[in-house]
């Protein structure tokens, strides 16, 4: 039967009343020619009824009832003998669930659609989204099976909004009772918040602007939840503003004086006043957060300026030192003694600045450089043997028959190698024995209060001078 065989006055085949029309109308439902349109379909699969069938192939449209294809008239789904694999559409049961591409594959089309390459149908009563046919698009709206999942960008795009919303550039319902985060749609853009699905990608601009729970952040002015399962950093969503931490993704913002405030996990340090996590891989101290305090060392991010008493209370000694009570990386490039950081307690040593005079036990404590051994219990850089400073390079002494580097920090004589030829002058250790010019004349090089006697090694024996001054 063709559409122009129909009379003018079409009676409406289907029972329902004029309000639930006008609600299909509304999720797409049809007009008067889609009314009559389904007349003549129940029609042509009436012409069904009656013919043989098993319960193994069935029919087209119609349940399969005592072996024939019958029209089973009905009013609610759960009506119909094969419920729910018959369904209630227009006051008779129809089989739904065929395979489809496009809504006019389905039987009675537009009363059914084509959702997710299944015919069913849409608009029947319900309390619960379970209630309606399983699909990620169909949600209970109004006590109506309604199909969501249009494309949007903000919430008022969205069809019964604010029933609705958008979420995840996509049109679902949200509301509905639930115990953890699974249940809801759409998780982890959504979250079970005090047992109702909640959005979560509110802006915001500040944390207290985002729902009250834990693991919920305000990032990139957009609220979002954490917490997922992670091995590093780049698993986590809106890394590198998140981290790894115990196998959780977080967010580690927390204000902080003292390593201790952070959490107990020896990766999360306090830097500039906020926790922040150290340790992963780098390349080069630009691969760090940002801070005075924090370099890449061995291809990890460290801190290094612990407080500290001596050299060995530094985490990773020898490559960090002991100065001025804290722990301190050496290295840097230098041509001057004065361009080093600390100075005088660190010197430049081959264009490095490097800390002399720290505590030892074997030259392995000592910054591995030519010359550098532990002598006395102390770091020292030694060069050829001598008899006159002149003969040593500069800012070394001839001590003892070698040319050294004595200009170590000090607080007294005791801390200065080489005593009694050398003493703390200005918190500097300096040389207090006789020396020689370069042309090799004696004289004193420093006014220290006592008479000094220097032994000088010669070709044969040692020469013994002694000097008064004045």
């Amino acid at each position: 039967m063709i559409l122009t065989d129909m009379p003018a006055s079409c009676e409406r085949v289907d029972a329902r009343d004029e309000g639930e029309d006008n609600y299909l109308k509304k999720i797409g439902g049809f007009s008067a020619l889609s009314h009559n349109m389904a007349s003549v379909e129940v029609r042509s699969v009436n012409s069904e009824n009656e013919r043989r069938c098993t319960p193994i192939t069935g029919c087209p449209h119609r349940p399969c009832i005592d072996r024939r294809c019958k029209v089973q008239p009905c009013k609610t789904d759960k009506s119909c003998p094969s419920y729910p694999q018959a369904i209630c559409v227009d006051t008779v049961c129809v089989n739904l669930g065929q395979s489809c591409r496009i809504g006019a594959d389905c039987p009675l089309f537009p009363t059914t659609l084509c959702v997710d390459y299944r015919c069913i149908k849409l608009g029947q009563a319900c309390t619960t989204d379970s209630e309606c046919p399983l699909s990620p698009s169909i949600f209970c709206v109004q006590n109506r099976c309604t199909m969501l999942g249009q494309p949007c960008s903000v919430d008022a795009q969205c069809p019964f909004h604010p029933l609705t919303t958008c979420v995840n550039s996509r049109c679902i319902m949200l509301g509905q009772h639930c115990r953890v985060n699974g249940d809801c749609p759409d998780y982890p853009h959504t979250m079970c918040l005090h047992q109702k699905c909640t959005k979560l990608s509110k802006r915001c601009n500040s944390n207290s602007d985002c729902p009250i729970a834990p693991d919920i952040y305000c990032l990139q002015g957009e609220c979002v939840r954490l917490g997922e399962a992670c091995r590093t950093d780049d698993q986590c969503p809106h890394f590198p503003l998140t981290t790894c931490v115990n196998f959780r993704c977080t967010v580690l913002e927390k204000s902080c004086l003292l390593d201790a405030e952070c959490e107990p996990n020896q990766e999360i340090q306090c830097v500039n006043s906020k926790c922040v996590k150290l340790g992963q891989y780098c390349r080069s101290h630009k691969d760090c957060p940002k801070s005075s305090s924090v370099i890449c060392m061995n291809h990890k991010c460290i801190k290094y300026d612990k407080a500290c008493q001596m050299d060995t209370d530094c985490a990773y000694y020898p490559q960090t030192v002991c100065v001025r009570k804290h722990c301190m990386v050496m290295g840097e490039t230098c041509f001057l003694d004065s361009r080093c950081p600390y100075y005088p307690e660190t010197q430049c040593v081959n264009e490095r600045c490097v800390k002399l005079g720290q505590m030892c036990t074997t030259n392995g404590d000592c910054p591995s450089l030519p010359g550098m051994r532990c002598h006395q219990g102390k770091c020292l850089q030694f060069g050829r043997s001598c008899w006159w400073d002149s003969q040593c390079p500069d800012q070394m002494r001839c001590v003892e028959g070698l040319c050294a580097r004595i200009d170590v920090a000090c607080n007294s004589d005791s801390d200065c190698p080489f005593s009694p030829h050398t003493s703390c002058v200005n918190r500097i250790c300096s040389k207090v024995q006789n020396s020689a010019d370069q042309d090799g004349d004696l004289q004193t090089t420093t006014t220290h209060p006592t008479a000094t006697t220097t032994d000088i090694p010669a070709t044969t024996g040692w020469l013994s001078f002694s000097v008064v001054y004045t």
